[in-house]
Order: structure tokens, then sequence, then C-alpha cells
């Protein structure tokens, strides 16, 4: 045993100096390397940056002063209020003499539709442009409808209950009016307006329009343009006057869903919760 520590200490000791001998031999052999060292980086002279100089916000030209001549802007003014809208119809009373009284009241009001080849003729004169001549439109074809009986009772005995749709900005289309009448049962009847039947076939509702004369062609009304309609029914009727009254309150508020319009009264106000009820009222006190 003490041969075997005797010779592992010699052994390590050995070993150490050869570590050591080999570590100081090493800078040595670096130094005096064969291998090509790897060649500078050149310099690059950069030339300085030139940054943009930051100054005050350069002052607003001032805006030219315009001068208005008091007599064109004149003329402006009066062409704005030419071409202004015409304001709400005027307020009326209640509708006397029956049925034929309303009409001839709805035929007075307003003036007639121009036909469309006057607003071409009028549009060339202005603008001084080549307009197309204007093709007719077929005529619409005649759909069998059911035959609607109108008696109304006579104008001293009867009460009419209406109520007027007018457009909110451009007029109707004739053709939209149609299709929306036709869609709740209405057919052109007697006197060229809309007749409506209860299940006997008696008119219920009837619709004319608000432009003079207050009627309807048949061969021309998808190419016409409505202001307005007025729906009303005649008391008594084929249903008791709160069950008509009723009728016509929802069919209006159907047609205004439709055509995108503007319930009133007869008289031109907003058709109100007050004035619904007051209609109620009228309609029981016509009923027998």
């Amino acid at each position: 045993m003490p041969e075997l520590r005797l010779t592992l200490l010699v052994l390590g000791l050995i070993f150490l100096a050869g570590l050591a001998w080999w570590e100081l031999r090493r800078p040595h052999q670096a130094r005096g390397s064969t291998l090509p060292r790897p060649a500078p980086e050149p310099e690059w002279d950069s030339p300085p940056l030139d940054l943009p100089r930051m100054s005050a916000r350069d002052p607003e030209p001032e805006l030219p002063i315009v001068e208005v001549d008091r007599d064109e802007f004149a003329a402006l003014e009066a062409r704005a209020e030419a071409s202004a809208p015409e304001s709400d119809p005027p307020e009326r009373a209640p509708t006397e003499g029956g049925v034929e009284g309303l009409l001839d009241e709805l035929a007075a009001e307003q003036p007639p539709d121009p036909p469309i080849s006057e607003f071409a003729e009028s549009f060339a004169e202005e603008e001084s442009v080549t307009v197309l001549p204007v093709a007719e439109a077929a005529p619409v074809p005649e759909v069998p409808a059911p035959q609607v009986i109108v008696d109304w009772p006579a104008p001293e005995v009867s009460k009419v209950l209406a109520v007027r749709l007018i457009s909110g900005g451009e007029r109707f289309s004739g053709r939209a009016v149609r299709m929306a009448l036709a869609s709740e049962g209405f057919s052109l009847g007697k006197f060229s307006i809309f007749h409506k039947p209860a299940v006997g076939g008696r008119a219920l509702l009837s619709i004319a329009s608000l432009t003079k004369p207050g009627t309807f062609d048949s061969n021309s009304i998808d190419m016409q343009r409505y202001s307005g309609l007025n729906l009303f029914t005649v008391l008594p009727g084929p249903l008791p006057g709160p069950q008509a009254v009723e009728e016509l309150l929802v069919c209006a508020q159907v047609l205004a869903q439709r055509l995108h319009g503007t319930l009133l009264d007869e008289r031109g106000e907003p058709l109100s919760p007050a004035r619904t009820a007051a209609m109620r009222s009228a309609a029981a006190a016509a009923s027998p």
C-alpha cells in the first residue's frame, strides 16, 4: 500500500508538470503560426448628417375679402323664394254636402299635374338641350276586378269621415299607388276612383286623388305622380260606424307604410290620437 500511494503521487506530480509545460508553450506556438491574419477593416469617413432645421410655422396668408353685389344678392334671394316648395294646404272646414261636395272640394284644392311631355318641353326651353320625344307607355292591361256596389246615401243623411295621405318628399309614383291599393283590395270603379268592398260587395272605403280633378285614369296611372290620396268612408254604410272607421284607420296606416307617406286629418292637420278619438265618436253618433 505505501508503494502504491507513492507511485500515484509521483504520477500526479508528473501530470501537473506536463500540464504546466503545455500551457506555457501555447502562446509561443500562436506567435509563430503561419496562418494569414485577417485584413483590418477600412475606416470610412462618414459625412456629417444635416438634420432639417425646425423653424417657426409660416404665417397663413390672409383670406381675400369678397364683396357681394346687393342687387345680385337680392336677385338670388328672389329666385330661391320662387323655387321654394309650396306650404301645406290651408285648413278648411269639415266637408258639407256629402260625397259630391267632398270630391268637388278635392278637385278645387290642387291644380292638375302637367303631362310628362310638358315637363320635357319646358326643360328643353330652359336648358337649351335636345330632348328625345317621350314615348307613350302602353296602357295597363285590364284585370277583371270584383264588382263593387257604390250606393252611398243621400248627402242630406250621409256623413263622410276622411283621412289624407300625403307624400313626405317626392310625389307618389302612380305605379306604386296602383300596386299598394291593389294589395289592400281596392279596385278602380265608379266616379273613376278606387273602392274597397265589404263582404256583401258594397263599397266600404274609397280613395280619391288630392290632385285635381281627383280621379284616376287606368291607361295613364303608372305615368302620373300624385301629391297625396284622400281615404274616406261614407256613413251609414255596409258596416256599423265604429267598425267602418276602424277599417279606415287601419287601411290608412298600412298604405302610409307602403308608400312612406304622412297621415293627416281631413283639415290637413296631423292625425293625432285626439283626432282619431273624435272620428270614432262621430262614427258612433252616425250609426243608426
